[in-house]
């Protein structure tokens, strides 16, 4: 075993994860000690740990935003004359090497709530400690912590509506975001030859990526990235309009709620899944939520600011714009705390039904037909144009308004193909700017009617949902240009436009754009069906697990009955 840090000097390393920023960021803060109590760092060396990836859990458009939020993040410590060393590695491989050859004392992180997450931070403070490094969690990354809502739920167990979390939320103390530093400690002699001189060269080369020096990845003005393997261009029209780094959401923020009157008057269910940038009808700050580049607590000191300016006279929850929020907040309690969140089976709030293409139980093999349906889905290649123009713009920027991922979540799920929320979430996972685990996971429970809501019946239709918020297609021609000359009245259904019509529109359905791969007004009446049925089954277990002759319900149900109030 290495001998213990015998240098009594405070050397700081932070370790970024999911706060890729410099306000609001109390482990950041910590460097700099506290007046007559804890000396500022002698030494701060910012660490970001990337693993490279060999399996494919997170898209080409994901990985370029989360570099240009480390890459802004970069620019930002230089200023301070500091910067960011991106080490290549799983953090419990590589931090216990630079705490040992960088004679870290303290190695400070923001806390992460999923269990996975916390697994992996035990794992690294067990293998820092024989160096006589301290491991030291701050708040940060949600407004409240889930343990402090627990605390108050009377029974230990997360609370499983928006109503219940509310009450406990307006009772906890509302966080005061803290300041950016104005200077940091410096990095001390070359850190970079200190690893080299005490490292074999492969392991070396390995940690310090092709440039040698620990820096961001390149992303090449084609899009590709090709330390990371992403080798295929990314046309200039087809590249999210969504830039990644705190500079960037600092500057979204600012400009958002500049809005007083947009900011009062938002109400979630009113905008709409139309609407595309720049011209969306909702903030578009999830991503830089999602990676820390924006704080959550400086995201609503804003929206109270904006709030006690206008006297009180601003819209209320579920709705708000602060409610949003508290939808984040939500659903990274249940997450942190629910057992198998992430999947259906021994999930205990999870509805249990037997959708097609089960993770670990079906394969493509054995399944070919319910797999090319969820091919065709996240493709954009379902036939209808509603669906499949949500999926090609989720794919090509890797945003979608929360009412269009209801209408494709609806469809693959209970309403049309019975396919797995649990596939659905993993191609979200994939595409999404905006993914974390636990809203990802659980929004797929709830409009699957799998838990938190469960009236199952209130079906989004493919054809009519779209059309009430666009009679004129304009969201389906831009999206899928092969439609952008079909006459309005079948935009959303063109296999009812005549063949003259779908010849003239240079559009003809089977060989331009494909047929439905299912009927819709059929197939939904069978999954009513079986969804009634489960859940049937599900509230007679419950009864007979609490003693209930009556068949009570089992208590994850959202009673509001809104469905557009979810900010998936």
């Amino acid at each position: 075993m290495p001998p213990a840090t015998t240098n009594l000097a405070r050397n700081v390393l932070m370790w970024f994860r999911r706060d890729l920023r410099l306000h609001d960021n109390p482990a950041l803060l910590s460097a700099l000690g506290q007046p007559d109590r804890i000396p500022a760092a002698q030494h701060l060396y910012p660490v970001y740990c990337l693993e490279i990836p060999t399996k494919k859990k997170c898209g080409h458009r994901r990985w370029i935003f989360l570099l240009e939020c480390l890459h802004d993040l970069d620019a930002n410590l230089r200023k301070l004359g500091s910067r960011l060393f991106v080490v290549r590695g799983l953090a419990p491989d590589v931090l216990p090497l630079l705490v040992q050859h960088w004679n870290v004392s303290e190695l400070a992180v923001g806390e992460c709530h999923e269990p996975f997450a916390v697994a992996r931070d035990n794992d690294v403070a067990q293998q820092i400690a024989p160096h006589g490094c301290d491991f030291k969690s701050f708040p940060g990354r949600t407004l409240f912590r889930p343990q402090d809502v627990l605390a108050r739920t009377g029974n230990g167990k997360a609370p499983l509506t928006m109503a219940a979390f509310s009450k406990i939320a307006e009772r906890l103390p509302v966080p005061t975001p803290v300041d950016a530093p104005a200077s940091l400690p410096s990095l001390g002699d070359d850190a970079i030859t200190a690893l080299r001189n005490a490292l074999d060269p492969a392991t070396f080369d390995a940690l310090a990526g092709p440039q040698g020096d620990f820096s961001v990845p390149t992303i090449e003005p084609d899009g590709t990235v090709p330390e990371l393997h992403l080798t295929t261009p990314i046309p200039a029209h087809e590249q999210s309009p969504h830039r990644g780094g705190e500079t960037e959401a600092l500057r979204r923020l600012d400009a958002y709620l500049s809005d007083h009157a947009r900011v009062t008057q938002f109400e979630k269910p009113k905008t709409s899944p139309a609407a595309f940038y720049p011209n969306a009808d909702t903030t578009i700050l999830s991503p830089y939520t999602t990676y820390g580049a924006l704080s959550v607590r400086t995201f609503r000191a804003g929206i109270d600011r904006v709030y006690r300016a206008a006297k009180g006279k601003h819209s209320k929850p579920p709705v708000s714009l602060l409610a949003q929020l508290y939808w984040r907040e939500f659903f990274m309690t249940a997450g942190a705390t629910t057992l198998n969140f992430e999947q259906m089976r021994r999930n205990p709030i999870c509805l249990q039904t037997e959708w097609k293409c089960i993770p670990g139980e079906t394969t493509r093999e054995s399944h070919p037909d319910d797999y090319a349906m969820l091919d065709a889905w996240a493709e954009g290649q379902t036939g209808y144009p509603w669906i499949d123009a949500i999926m090609v713009q989720l794919r090509r920027e890797g945003w979608v308004h929360h009412l269009a991922r209801h209408s494709v979540a609806c469809f693959l799920t209970r309403g049309d193909l019975y396919i797995s929320w649990e596939r659905g979430a993993e191609v979200f996972e994939d595409l999404l700017l905006d993914h974390e685990w636990a809203l990802n996971r659980g929004n797929w429970m709830w409009l699957s009617a799998s838990a938190f809501f469960h009236q199952y019946f209130r079906v989004y239709s493919p054809v009519k949902w779209g059309q009430s918020w666009d009679s004129e297609g304009v969201f389906i021609r831009k999206y899928l240009p092969v439609l952008r000359k079909m006459p309005k009245q079948y935009i959303y259904e063109p296999w009812k436009a005549p063949i003259a019509v779908q010849r003239a529109a240079g559009c003809v359905v089977g060989v331009d754009y494909p047929k439905r791969i299912v009927d819709h007004d059929v197939v939904v009446k069978v999954n009513m069906t079986k969804m009634k049925t489960s859940h049937a089954a599900q509230r007679e277990q419950a009864a007979m697990e609490n003693g209930d002759s009556n068949g009570g319900r089992n208590g994850t149900r959202e009673r509001s009955g809104n469905m557009r109030d979810r900010p998936l």
